[in-house]
Order: C-alpha cells, then structure tokens, then sequence
C-alpha cells in the first residue's frame, strides 16, 4: 500500500524536525561533522565511541561525504528518497543497527534500561529547546508497558516508527519534541 499525500507530508515534518535536531550547530546545513555528536550523554570511552560511530553510520547511510555542507531542506528530501528507495526489512535493520548503539551510549550506567534522567540528557543534546514537560511526555509515550525506564525493545521500536511510520500517532508527534512546521 502507497502512503496518502498527507501520510507523506506528516512523514516529512518529522523528518524536518529530525533534521533541524541534527544540527546541532544550527546553521542551518547538515554535515558529516553534525553527525558525530560525542556529547550526546554522560558517555566515555566504548559508549562515546559506539555512539559517535552510531551516527557515523547514519551519515554514511544517509550519503554524507565529509566537508559538504547540504541544506536542511536538501536533507530532508535527500533523506526522504533514500529511505523510501530500500526495502522495509532493510530500512528496520539499519535504523536498529545505528540506534542500538545509541541506546548503550544513553544507558550510561548500563543496566540494560534508560531512565528518565538518561533520556533527558539525550534529549537535552539533540532537542535543548524542548520543555522538561515535553521530554517527560516523549519517554512516557515510548515506555509503553509503563515501568518507568525504557527497555532496548521500546527505545528501538519507537525510534523506528518515527522515522519510518508515516501514521500520526501521539508519539510520532513528540519523539524529538514537537514537530516543526
């Protein structure tokens, strides 16, 4: 089944929003040097280097070369087609492959879980503007059997119906805080 033209549309507006949380400079451009954020959490060490090579593999999956500058707006359709052009098994092993290291770098005290304090340095890394209200509503909307921490399941499951889903769902809405228009 085809994605509707506002399936589409909700699914680039999450992607802009991403894009825009990516740019962690904010000039407006992403670049390979976007990507490899070693502050995302308390990390050291192989949680630093796993998750910096996390989102090397993202840029590199993405089609990032070093030293060029693509705007948001090129990313997001940049990013876009090339989701759309691999197969949906292919599309799930990738983002888990990337985003399972970024789950062992936010678990800094690597217990198998992220807490909420975890997630909100995650969260204040790649969305610093969004309210400690929002960041509270995005974690409680990923833990879905609601214990209290996320569970690698939870973390990649979410992080994939993101990126991919194109359904407006509550928390597809408020995953890297609220959608940009």
């Amino acid at each position: 089944m085809n994605p509707t033209d506002s399936e589409i549309s909700f699914r680039l507006r999450k992607l802009k929003t991403i894009i825009a949380r990516l740019d962690i400079n904010n000039d407006g451009y992403i670049t390979t040097e976007d990507f490899e954020v070693n502050e995302l959490s308390k990390a050291t060490g192989e949680q630093a280097e796993s998750c910096h090579n996390a989102f090397v593999f993202a840029a590199e999956m993405l089609g990032y070369t070093r030293g060029v500058k693509t705007s948001r707006e090129d990313a997001v359709k940049n990013t876009s087609e090339r989701m759309l052009a691999v197969p949906w098994e292919e599309q799930k092993t990738m983002c888990y492959t990337a985003h399972n290291h970024i789950f062992d770098a936010i678990d800094t005290n690597r217990d198998g879980h992220i807490s909420l304090e975890e997630f909100k340095v995650y969260f204040h890394v790649l969305a610093p503007d969004t309210s400690d209200a929002d960041k509270l509503l995005s974690f409680n909307l990923i833990d879905v059997n609601h214990d209290g921490k996320l569970s690698r399941e939870e973390f990649l499951e979410a992080t994939f119906e993101y990126l991919h889903g194109v359904q407006e769902t509550e928390l597809s809405k408020v995953f890297y805080g609220p959608l940009l228009s």
